[in-house]
This record gives C-alpha cells, sequence and structure tokens, in this order.
C-alpha cells in the first residue's frame, strides 16, 4: 500500500471532498493504524507488534524511498518485530521494539552524522507541529454537511434507538418468548477496556504522520551537528593521547594477575569473591570504553589530515589506545564467564556480557574508521551491530539458555533457584519441563490462552508441552533443593 502522506499543496485541486482529499486519506488510514494498535498491542510480547509496525511503515509511504539504507533499515526493523512474536520474554521484546522505531527513524533521513543517528527517532514527534500546519492547509473548499442538516440527522437517531429500546424492554417483561429472542439476538457483552488503548491509538497515528512528513520534508540534521574541529600543532593533541597509552600500557602490565589471573586469583587474594571480580570489570569497561571514545572524539579533531605525517601519528595513537581497551573488553568477558561458571546463568549476567562484547565491537569499528579516516558509517554501524546482537540473542533463546544451564547445575549439584526460574518466561519451559512433576509444578504457572492477534510462538509452545504433561502439584519438600 503506498499512500502520498501530506502531500504538496499545490498539487490539490481548489475544490475537493472530504473523500477526495489526500491528506485526510492520510489522517484516515493513521487513524485506523492506530485504533488497530491500541486494540491489540498489550503488555505482552505477540505478533501484534509486527502486524502493528509493517502497517506503520506502509501507512507512512516510507517503502516508497528507494535509497538502498533506507530499505535495509526497514527490513532491520522488520526483523527486529519478529522477536516479540518468538520470543515471550519481556526486556528482549522491549530492546527490539526500541531499536525497531529506532532502524525506522533512521530510514527517513540521508543524514549520517553522530548528531542526526541521535535525533532522527526524535523527528517524528517534534514534526508534529508541522503537520497539523500541512493539514490546515489542504483542500480550499471542502463539501460538508450544513449543521442543520447534521442535527437533523443526529435528532433521527437517537429517537429511533430510544423508540426501539423502550418497546423491545417492554414486549420482553410481558413475554418470556420474547425475552429469550431478544437475548438470542442481542446477546450480552462484557467489554474489558483498556485505559492506555486510546493513548497508544493516539500515538501510533501521529507517529505515522510524523514519520511521513519527516521522509518527504528531509530535515538538514547534519547541519546541527558540530562544525569542524580546529587543527592544532602535533604536540597539543600527540602528548595528551601518547601519556594515556602509556598508562593503560601500564595497568594491563601491572595488573595481569588482576585482568588475566582468573579461578586462582580470585581464590588466593583476601577479601575478593567472584562477584566483585566480575562487577569491577563490568564496569572498568564501561567506564573505561566510553572514556577512550570521547578522548578520541574530542582529540580527533584537533588533527590536521591534510598532514600525511600527523595522520599517520593518529593512526598509531588512537590505534594503540583502542588496541588496549580490548584487552580490557577480553578480560571483563573473561571474568563474567568465571563468574558464570561458578554462580550459574541468569538474564542479567547474559545482558552484561552482550553489552561488554557489544562495546568491543564498538571500538574495533573506531579502529576502522581510524584506519580509513572517516567515520561516515560508524554511527549506523554502532546502531546495526545493536540490532544484530539483539537478534542474536533471541535466535539463542537467552532465557532457555538460564533454564538449561539451570536444570544442569541442579542435575550436577542438586541445587536449583526455583523462586528465579519461576520468573523467566515462557522461552523457559522446555528446559524446566524436564525436571521432575513436583518440582515442576513449583515453578509453572497454568498457561493461559490468547486471542489470536495477541499470537506468541513461545507461549504456544508452552501451552502445548503443559497439555501434555501429567497433572501434578507442587510438594514443598521440592523446594529444599532451592540455591
Amino acid at each position: 500500500m503506498t499512500t502520498d502522506l501530506l502531500p504538496d499543496p499545490a498539487a490539490q485541486s481548489p475544490v475537493r471532498s472530504v473523500t477526495e482529499s489526500p491528506r485526510r486519506r492520510a489522517v484516515g488510514i493513521a487513524a485506523a493504524v492506530g485504533m488497530v494498535a491500541g486494540a491489540a498491542l498489550t503488555d505482552r510480547p505477540s505478533v501484534a507488534y509486527l502486524v502493528v509496525g509493517v502497517a506503520a511503515v506502509l501507512a507512512a509511504g516510507l517503502l516508497d524511498r528507494r535509497s538502498r539504507w533506507s530499505v535495509a533499515w526497514i527490513v532491520v526493523a522488520f526483523a527486529l518485530l519478529l522477536v516479540p512474536f518468538v520470543r515471550d520474554s519481556g526486556w528482549l521484546a522491549v530492546s527490539s521494539i526500541g531499536l525497531a522505531v529506532w532502524c525506522v527513524a533512521l530510514s527517513t533521513t540521508t543524514s549520517t552524522t553522530f548528531t542526526a543517528t541521535v535525533l532522527s527517532p526524535l523527528m517524528p514527534v517534534v514534526e508534529q507541529g508541522a503537520v497539523f500546519r500541512s493539514l490546515g492547509s489542504g483542500a480550499a473548499e471542502v463539501t460538508l454537511p450544513s449543521r442543520r442538516s447534521a442535527m437533523r440527522a443526529v435528532r433521527v437517531v437517537v429517537s429511533t434507538a430510544l423508540l426501539v429500546t423502550v418497546f423491545t424492554l417492554l414486549f420482553a417483561g410481558a413475554d418470556d418468548r420474547f425475552a429469550s429472542l431478544v437475548d438470542a439476538v442481542i446477546p450480552t457483552v462484557s467489554v474489558d477496556v483498556d485505559p492506555l488503548g486510546p493513548v497508544v491509538a493516539l500515538c501510533v497515528a501521529l507517529w505515522i504522520l510524523g514519520a511521513a512528513h519527516a521522509a518527504r520534508h528531509a530535515v538538514p540534521l547534519d547541519a546541527l551537528a558540530p562544525g569542524a574541529g580546529r587543527r592544532r600543532p602535533v604536540w597539543e593533541w600527540a602528548v595528551p593521547v601518547s601519556a594515556l597509552v602509556v598508562v593503560f600500557a601500564a595497568f594491563v602490565v601491572v595488573q595481569a594477575a588482576t585482568l588475566f589471573g582468573g579461578h586462582d586469583h580470585v581464590m588466593t587474594t583476601d577479601d575478593l569473591t567472584f562477584a566483585d571480580h566480575a562487577r569491577s570489570g563490568f564496569w572498568q569497561l564501561v567506564t573505561v570504553t566510553v572514556g577512550v571514545l570521547v578522548v578520541v572524539a574530542v582529540q580527533a579533531r584537533k588533527v590536521d589530515a591534510e598532514v600525511r605525517r600527523d595522520r599517520v601519528l593518529a593512526r598509531v595513537a588512537f590505534g594503540s589506545l583502542c588496541v588496549l581497551t580490548l584487552v580490557v573488553v577480553w578480560s571483563a568477558v573473561y571474568r563474567m564467564s568465571l563468574y558464570e561458571q561458578q554462580f550459574g546463568l541468569t538474564r542479567l549476567r547474559v545482558g552484561v556480557m552482550a553489552v561488554e562484547v557489544w562495546l568491543g565491537v564498538v571500538v574495533l569499528a573506531v579502529i576502522v574508521a581510524g584506519a580509513r579516516w572517516s567515520s561516515r558509517r560508524l554511527p549506523a554501524v554502532i546502531v546495526g551491530t545493536a540490532a544484530v546482537g539483539v537478534l542474536v540473542m533471541a535466535v539463542v533463546n537467552v532465557d532457555a539458555l538460564v533454564a538449561e544451564r539451570a536444570v544442569e547445575r541442579y542435575e550436577r549439584t542438586g541445587l536449583i533457584d526455583v523462586d528465579y526460574l519461576s520468573t523467566l518466561s515462557a522461552d523457559a519451559v522446555p528446559a524446566v519441563s524436564t525436571l521432575e512433576p513436583e518440582l515442576r509444578a513449583c515453578i509453572l504457572d497454568e498457561p493461559g490462552s490468547d486471542p489470536w492477534w495477541n499470537a506468541n510462538l513461545a507461549r504456544r509452545e508452552a501451552a502445548a508441552i503443559a497439555a501434555d504433561a501429567p497433572p501434578s502439584r507442587c510438594v514443598p519438600q521440592a523446594r529444599a533443593a532451592d540455591r
């Protein structure tokens, strides 16, 4: 479906009826998709997010943009929206939906700077003022019913409904068989209204109109990016960066036991636990990586790229700094693996590991950009690798992996955290179902049923497993194996 949302007013004929106005069709389509979103989207991952996402992209006409990068971003967004349909994990669904919205926003702009990458998701919101002004400058003349005709139609409808209702109730009270007929023709309907539904519907409709306007009236976001840095003499940037490289190298050498000592270092060091060892590595990674990226971004603006000697020196200095940062990244990942071997996996630990690996990929991307001396595609690479990371975690099926490791640990040690496993999503049901019935009943809840528009493959599989499993109940003694 391709709809030219919010076209140029000059392209419209001076007189149009309401049904012929492209702007009114655009609003109608956006409102329809918004109503579907308000009715179908819930706090549970489901196929509805994919359906609404595809409908929103089509309604905004974003596939009309033939740019290779625009189409690529939309394909990535659709892949991310598959995650809530396939997996039941809430945190994974939130991550994929958020990144999908970001990817769709990036498809509406040709800007490539960090400033544009950060601001592009805000443009459908910022463009709302322009959207309403554009809607207001629609058809010069619109054929609408007169106020008197509208009021007469309302009076006829209200009076008819009132008369039919009153006399139907009177006849129903006079004859039981007529009352049964009324009950059969007009069944009692119970409606459970989600108070957030109208809000979701409005937000989705406005986002569609804003995204369509942003795509057709591209704002030069690159113009908001900081200007070119002032070129400085070599010593003004080379000295601080080189000094930082020396500090990094000294830290890696002196702290070799801490960074690479592994299990033996933790066991032989007083007041040091695996938890402390892993957490210090994570925060060390975050602080060092972010700090290095800031240093590179600030100091690289001082390099005179026109001078070959300066470019070579900058590549050596910044490259050395990033390589040493990768060493710290590797250390943090190794520390977390030791922690996992000792205490098992949790979603938080998997998430920490994923963030560590992703930041390492970002540093590698910075190294490549430095070798090419161009950061043109670096922002897109950062967002794209984050999207790929979420898709990889969906394929790995984090909750299922956590449950499988917990079951393996239980078979090996007899210890299992029942309370934590009961917080996992339906993704973990296949692994948990291999436990003995009394223990399994303490972890799994009775699966509910979803309407077709909230279908989820993981929940459907969990329901099938529960239907095939023999009936059992939680035995308190079985929980003694907890922890």
